[in-house]
């Protein structure tokens, strides 16, 4: 089974800038409301904070983490 494909997509900096990034895109099969990321996955973003804006890093430290003790 695969869970991502890597597809290049122009994503539009803060600047107003338009670069081609190379994104994972999950398939819509495996896709469902309610599912959250693991504290790991958000940590793995976080980890690239140089690259992002205040407002994306505010944003995904906003996220809801999955957590087994649910």
């Amino acid at each position: 089974m695969r869970h991502y494909e890597r597809v290049s997509l122009p994503v539009r900096r803060e600047n107003g800038q338009f670069v081609q990034a190379e994104v994972y895109v999950a398939p819509q099969d495996t896709v469902m409301d309610g599912l959250k990321p693991s504290r790991e996955y958000i940590n793995k973003l976080l980890g690239g904070r140089d690259l992002l804006s205040e407002t994306a890093i505010k944003e995904i430290e906003s996220v809801e983490v999955w957590s087994p003790y649910e």
